[in-house]
């Protein structure tokens, strides 16, 4: 709605993934990804970016793992 190019690319990006949250969010997946994201949020509040750059890996590395079965079938 803003005409914001990039800001549109990401929200179309990160829809897929919260789709996928929402609908993963009753099993153990959602419920890992939700503290993961606890873990991101506190170092950024914190601004620590050392410590929010780590748990932002660790959420990607472990994310992928998690994910990986539904994308490869």
């Amino acid at each position: 709605m803003a005409g914001n190019e990039s800001a549109h690319d990401a929200f179309t990006r990160a829809h897929v993934h919260l789709r996928t949250f929402r609908i993963l969010y009753a099993s153990q997946l959602g419920l890992a990804g939700l503290h993961e994201h606890a873990a991101v949020a506190e170092p950024i509040a914190n601004r620590d970016p050392q410590a929010s750059h780590a748990a932002m890996t660790d959420h990607l590395e472990r994310s992928l793992e998690r994910l990986r079965p539904f994308v490869q079938g």
